[in-house]
């Protein structure tokens, strides 16, 4: 788990040392303090399942459905808007030459490798970095969209509730009549 309150600041957690108190205490936070993803669709549920955490459906931000609203034309994966919108720069770079690296050294297709092979080390740094990008970005995108009254309805109304019905419609299906 990678968590960011403030700007330029984050950290990784190994979930294995997360007793049932700190568990709660991130629920407490959830509960109270609105949560911003970048990809919320995939971070919610897999916090949810591993963790049991809920987020309150109306305390939830998400980056990445916000740049679909302010440029549905461009890149929305987390790596590029960062190049684009913030100083943190290729911060991957360290995982792409670590893989490189055990790949080769351990004779491994760069297709089999997974990213439990990468060390807390070199992991946790990217992980808190990618949760600084991610406010970062909620700080500069979340103003503009506030500005419009349009966005904001797009943002809230159909984006953000239809991620949220994804969700919903993954886990439990829906009815479809022909």
């Amino acid at each position: 788990v990678s968590l960011s309150y403030k700007p330029k600041q984050g950290r990784y957690i190994i979930t294995d040392c997360l007793d049932q108190e700190c568990i709660e205490l991130m629920q407490n936070i959830a509960d109270k303090f609105f949560t911003i993803f970048h990809n919320m669709k995939f971070d919610y549920k897999m916090l949810n399942y591993h963790l049991g955490i809920k987020f309150p459906r109306d305390k939830v931000h998400d980056t990445m459905v916000m740049h679909y609203v302010l440029d549905e034309n461009d890149s929305h994966s987390l790596k590029q808007l960062a190049l684009k919108y913030t100083d943190y720069g290729a911060y991957d770079d360290a995982l792409d030459e670590f893989k490189k690296a055990y790949c080769s050294s351990n004779n491994i297709l760069q297709d089999d490798f997974t990213y439990d092979l990468i060390p807390y080390d070199v992991i946790a740094i990217y992980a808190a970095k990618d949760t600084g990008v991610t406010l970062e970005l909620f700080h500069k995108f979340w103003p503009i969209v506030q500005k419009s009254e349009k966005f904001m309805w797009v943002y809230k109304n159909l984006l953000l509730e239809g991620t949220l019905f994804l969700m919903d419609m993954e886990e439990v299906g829906i009815p479809v009549s022909k």
